[in-house]
């Protein structure tokens, strides 16, 4: 009967509902992603009622042109169309379709189908371009924030932000500036600081509920003159809010299950029963009805509610009681279940809110939440004769709106004058006459910044003021000094005085006597914390005595509060994760102050986190992700904090194998080999990776140490076979029994085999043993000759480059030549060895490498209109009219690498500067240019050239023939160190030139009529780089001035801030280890102190021979000198960042930086005859070099090693303030102390 009865219900729906319902795909029908991204899109229909959601299925299909590039996923409510990651082509057509059909069966049975329904639609996905340019010094500048939405009848606040929010160009700091710049919908928005307001609205306000404003980002300029290198750009977006149906929509079907209790208010001091409710109470179906059950779940304030049934509690509170009045629970919703065991049609769902109750001051307006519009300026009381001055308030205060202030009368008006919200009464007598109260009329209008959208308010109250009678004024002795108060941590002094002048003080007691000080007249607090305790107001009791008169009174020193920035600040999470994981951190810190507010700043890639001023947010890491590391922030209340989240490659993610592969060595010689796997164990302290030895055919010729197998030298003919195997167990598991319940052991084997080659000169006869070597360009080689049998003569007898090679004994010599001096950089010579009546031949070969050289020739030249200017655009500026099209090209010469042109724009020039990355660019000048000077700067391969352009005033562009003018251009630049000659000359030819006397006249001199030279100087001479001179041109009886400029521009990019690594080239004996100690410019200044720095190797074509550990150690592996060329490079990579924002007391912190470096190792001889040695070098066994090899003075060495040392230490006490005093950091804490110790 039940299942009869629950048909004929499901088949009423149907036919009330379904039937007539067109089928829709509501997937949007565009969509976009970046290239090389997947795009994964939820495929959805309209058919989501009850019924629909019970006995529903639903079926996705596809076809169309671009069918290959995706993939659905995933079945019925929860399918998926994914679409390939593909590259940006240009010049293409950069859009893929995809036709979707989706099907739609009512099921009422096993077998039984009701209905079906199909419909199609084309689903467009467009790959765009990488905007910030493939990560290239100067990114794009953009607009990040995207596109939101909103129930209606609901406030959005859009938090608004750039890809280069608080960026740093040298010395400089930009923050991100807002403007609303227009938009269709532009009305319906507000905007304060970054955060966009979008107004309230309902959904059927108009038939389109999406709105569009137009935001543009200014960078911002920096409070300095000198802004050649960066000046800063603009851009634009618009931005669009999409208003949404309320999700009961009108109460047709089964709507989503939801609590619809809203946020309440109370006043201070009074319990507030709130009743819970839902949009499905008492809800019935079929036989079966369910009622919401309620608990309280969490919540910032759950201990200050109780519930019952549905009736939750609110406890009462005063409105002082916490700075902030707002308290928050978590409340969940159960449909719960029938008494029956037939609940496979209906699963009653759940649901959670968190709710506010705001406690009020004052119950205004019926203790509704916003209170009435009213004057909250209470009344006063002033000492007779004495004016007061009050400030007027109102409840409604605000940053966007306006409230004013005026006097309407009052029976004391005249007493009385206003002025903005400051309301003074004049000082009168207290026997002025018998009522010492006056009174004021005062009204107050609050007008808000879209009167057509709120109406203007006003309110009126009346103020009084009461006179107060002098107690001193009785003619008796009297301490007159006032209680005063004293912001938190800061003495006091109070100076103390009597009406009749001439007294000595004394402390006599008091409450909190001990906290002062009294000398002559001067009174001292001794400063205290705000939160030292509760009641912050400090009490004495002074004694005064002039003659035989005495007064006591008791003072007070209230100390207020000063806002503290918050401590602990730092990030829990991070680290190394795998790919597909749920990646959830956590923001730390305490603030005695004020309430913390988060602000997450999240990098491009991660795009699923929602809200960013939470304490914790999360986001799922991706395949697209694999291999790279993301840095992420969070201000707590201002102060920064950073973690890293580096996604592990896919190996990273299976089972543990080991990587090392088999290896060869030459007969007769050891062979280490280091140990490696595909998981490291440096990503948790509490884990370790440890290598045994478990078996193998020779294991007898192998010993182990950490992750270094050595095998054992032998003979090629040792045996017939040459080939030796060892089984090798890695294993990753835990350092303690107790964390290993965590984390359970890992183990993978491998066979090894080393397989020994013969030595070709192992045939008895006589040979040269000199092996083919490599030397940097423009670098002599000295190569040392050798043989198998020792004290032989050595010859050059030929070879196709003989001429570059000299010979001195057994030392041969090649001379240093250019790495671009032909194309074949391997220069070969024949050397004859003679011994007694044997003699061989050998054909060495030396390789010239590339040394990567700084371009030259880097300027800057342009054409206006097709045609060259007369100035020529370059160091010496060039003067253009409006409306002109100015063309700028980059010059450079680069013999090692490909030209990259990164042009530097400043605001104001927008019409069509599009690509800043190509040798050329272009641009309008219009009237809105007129009269100002553009600074426009470009990085050819990273060096610097700047020219101006300097846009004419309409009357500049047609001189009057009858007045004298200097035409010669205002402003010129010159590099540091470099004269700089200038051409003076008028508009009429044949003038006389003189320096007049100004404050850089010094520095000029004029010869030859009219060439004026700046005398050269360094960029650093002094703060200000501009050097100004007034000239005046003299014709006949006509005379003019002008005055020019000079700027001196830096050679050396350090003096623009730019990291480097600075470690230099270096050398080691041969079959010794070498430790490295890697430094950059800005490892030891007192600014870059906290700065975290990471170095990293990233290449190189001996890489292999390096390790990289304890931060900024690397090693060299020793090898001998004979064993190939004795040159080794290794590409190192290094990243910065800040810290701890509060040590710098800049308003905004630089941005990260990275920066790469080649370094040399030259293996050298052994000289067995001397046993000292220039270079400090380390043993096998480990220890650190701090010698830094380009300083020959041993005073510069200390420094460097004291302040390498001194950096190691702020990196221990760094670290245990970044992870706390949890069980993990302190152990790694405590292994990072004992690395000290050991260094």
């Amino acid at each position: 009967m039940k299942v009869i009865k629950l048909f004929i219900a499901s088949m009423l729906l149907l036919s009330s509902f379904q039937t007539f319902a067109a089928f829709l795909i509501t997937t949007p029908d565009v969509v976009s992603t970046p290239e090389n991204t997947d795009k994964v899109i939820r495929l959805t229909v309209n058919k989501n009622g009850f019924n629909e959601l019970a006995f529903g299925d639903r079926k996705f299909t596809m076809s169309g042109k671009d069918v290959n590039k995706f993939t659905i996923s995933n079945k019925d409510l929860n399918s998926k169309l994914t679409f390939k990651a593909t590259a940006f082509e240009a010049g293409s057509d950069n859009t893929y379709s995809v036709n979707i059909k989706a099907e739609f069966r009512f099921v009422t049975g096993p077998s039984s189908v009701a209905y079906t329904q199909t419909t199609e639609k084309t689903i467009t996905v467009t790959v765009t371009k990488n905007p910030d340019d493939n990560g290239k010094y100067v990114p794009m500048f953009r607009i990040t924030t995207a596109d939101v939405s909103t129930p209606e009848n609901t406030d959005k606040v859009i938090m608004l932000a750039t890809n280069m929010d608080d960026f740093e160009y040298g010395d400089f700091e930009y923050k991100a500036i807002f403007t609303i710049t227009g938009g269709a919908d532009v009305k319906k928005f507000t905007l304060a600081g970054n955060r966009l307001t979008f107004k309230a609205t309902a959904f059927e306000a108009r038939n389109n509920a999406t709105y569009r404003v137009k935001i543009k980002a200014d960078l911002g300029t920096p409070a300095s003159s000198f802004d050649l290198a960066f000046l800063p750009p603009t851009t634009e977006k618009t931005l669009t809010v999409t208003v949404t149906k309320n999700p009961d929509d009108n109460g047709k079907y089964v709507p989503m299950f939801r609590i619809t209790t809203a946020d309440v208010s109370t006043p201070e001091n009074t319990d507030k029963v709130i009743m819970l409710a839902t949009n499905m109470d008492d809800f019935e179906y079929g036989d079966f009805e369910y009622k919401a059950i309620f608990t309280i779940t969490g919540g910032a304030d759950v201990k200050k509610f109780t519930l019952a049934g549905n009736r939750l509690t609110f406890k009462a509170t005063a409105f002082e009681a916490r700075n902030n009045a707002t308290y928050r629970v978590k409340i969940k919703a159960d449909l719960g279940t029938p008494a029956s065991s037939f609940d496979r049609a209906f699963l009653p769902p759940t649901t959670e809110k968190t709710l506010t109750v705001t406690v009020t001051k004052n119950p205004d307006d019926n203790g509704k939440y916003v209170p009435t519009f009213r004057i909250t300026t209470a009344d006063v009381s002033t000492l007779e004769n004495r004016d007061k001055v009050i400030t007027l308030a109102t409840n409604k205060n605000s940053d966007i709106d306006s409230v004013s202030f005026a006097i309407v009368g009052g029976a004391d008006v005249s007493k009385f004058t206003l002025k903005g919200n400051e309301l003074t009464f004049k000082a009168t007598d207290f026997e002025a006459r018998n009522n010492a109260n006056y009174r004021v009329n005062i009204k107050a209008t609050r007008t808000s910044f879209l009167p057509w959208a709120f109406p203007t308010q006003t309110a009126e109250k009346t103020l009084t003021v009461t006179v107060t009678k002098n107690p001193d004024d009785d003619g008796a002795f009297h301490i007159t000094t006032v209680d005063v108060s004293t912001p938190e941590n800061t003495d006091k002094m109070i100076t103390l005085a009597t009406n009749k002048g001439g007294a000595s003080f004394t402390i006599v007691g008091g409450a909190d006597d001990s906290r002062f000080t009294v000398k002559g007249n001067e009174l001292t607090f001794k400063a205290t914390d705000f939160e030292a305790r509760s009641d912050a107001t400090y009490r004495v009791n002074i004694k005064a005595t002039k003659g035989n008169e005495t007064a006591e009174k008791i003072l007070a020193v209230t100390v207020t509060n000063v806002d503290e920035a918050p401590t602990g600040v730092s990030i829990t999470g991070g680290g190394k994760i795998g790919v597909n994981r749920r990646v959830t951190l956590i923001a730390n810190g305490v603030d005695v102050d004020s309430p913390l507010v988060y602000e997450w700043i999240v990098p491009t890639g991660i795009t699923d986190v929602t809200n960013r001023d939470t304490k914790r947010i999360s986001f799922t890491t991706t395949e697209a992700m694999e291999g790279r590391t993301y840095v992420l922030s969070v201000l707590v209340n201002g102060v920064l904090a950073t973690t890293t989240v580096e996604v592990n490659n896919v190996d990273d993610d299976v089972a543990l194998r080991i990587t090392t592969a088999d290896v060869s060595t030459p007969e007769n010689t050891d062979k280490v080999i280091t140990l490696a796997t595909n998981k490291s164990s440096d990503i948790d302290p509490l884990i370790m990776m440890t290598f045994a030895i478990v078996g193998g055919a020779d294991v007898s010729k192998f010993t182990l140490k950490g992750n270094e197998l050595t095998f054992k030298a032998t003979d090629f003919e040792a045996r017939n076979n040459a080939n030796y195997r060892v089984n090798i167990k890695a294993t990753l598991s835990a350092r303690s029994s107790f964390y290993s319940m965590f984390f359970p052991p890992q183990t993978a084997e491998k066979t090894l085999t080393v397989t020994v080659t013969k030595n070709p000169d192992d045939d008895g006869a006589f040979h040269i043993t000199t092996v083919d070597v490599s030397t940097p360009e423009n670098t002599d080689k000295m190569i040392a000759l050798a043989t198998n049998k020792g004290g032989a003569s050595f010859t050059i007898v030929g070879g196709a480059d003989d001429s570059r090679f000299t010979v001195k004994g057994n030392e041969l010599t090649f001379k240093a030549t250019d790495f671009e001096a032909r194309s074949d950089a391997t220069y070969r010579v024949n050397i004859k060895a003679t011994k007694g009546n044997e003699t061989t031949k050998k054909i060495l070969a030396v390789t010239v490498t590339n040394v990567d050289e700084a371009p030259t020739g880097v300027s800057i030249s342009g054409m206006v209109d097709g045609v060259d200017v007369d100035s020529p655009l370059g160091y010496d500026g060039g003067k253009v009219g409006v409306n002109k099209r100015v063309t700028l090209f980059a010059n450079g010469i680069d013999v090692d690498s490909p030209l990259v042109y990164e042009w530097i724009v400043p605001t104001g020039i927008i019409t069509d500067v599009t690509n800043r990355d190509t040798k050329r660019i272009r641009f309008t000048t219009t009237e809105a240019m007129e009269g100002r000077t553009y600074v426009l700067s470009v990085l050819v391969n990273g060096v610097l050239a700047t020219t101006t352009v300097e846009v004419n005033n309409v009357d500049d562009d047609v001189v009057p023939v009858k007045e004298l003018v200097i035409i010669t251009a205002d402003v010129f630049y010159t590099p540091e160190n470099t004269d700089k000659v200038i051409t003076l000359a008028t508009n009429k030819g044949g003038a006389s030139f003189t320096i007049l006397d100004d404050a850089d006249a010094s520095k000029f001199t004029l010869e030859e009529g009219n060439k004026l030279t700046f005398k050269a100087t360094a960029f650093k001479a002094r703060s200000d780089a501009t050097y100004r001179v007034n000239i005046k041109a003299t014709k006949g009886n006509e005379a003019t001035k002008k005055t020019l400029a000079v700027t001196v521009v830096a050679k050396n990019l350090d003096d623009y801030g730019v990291l480097r690594i600075t470690t230099a080239d270096v050398s080691t004996p041969e079959n010794t280890d070498k430790v490295i100690t890697l430094i950059t410019n800005k490892s030891d200044t007192n600014v870059f102190k906290n700065m975290v720095t990471q170095f990293s190797i990233v290449g190189g074509a001996d890489a292999k021979r390096f390790t990289l550990k304890k931060g900024n150690k690397l090693t060299f592996k020793a090898t001998a000198f004979k064993a190939q060329s004795n040159t080794y490079h290794v590409k190192i990579k290094v990243f910065q960042e800040l810290f701890d924002r509060d040590f710098i007391a800049w308003p905004t912190p630089p941005l990260p930086e990275t920066a790469y470096k080649t370094l040399t190792v030259t293996v050298t001889k052994t000289n067995t005859g001397d046993n000292s040695d220039d270079e400090e070098a380390t043993s096998k066994e480990g220890g650190e070099d701090f010698v830094v090899e380009d300083l020959t003075a041993d005073d510069n060495a200390k420094v460097i090693a004291q302040a390498v040392r001194k950096e190691n230490k702020f990196a221990s006490k760094a670290l245990l303030s970044k992870v706390g005093k949890t069980l993990m950091g302190r152990l790694s804490y405590i292994r990072h102390q004992n690395q000290q110790k050991s260094s």
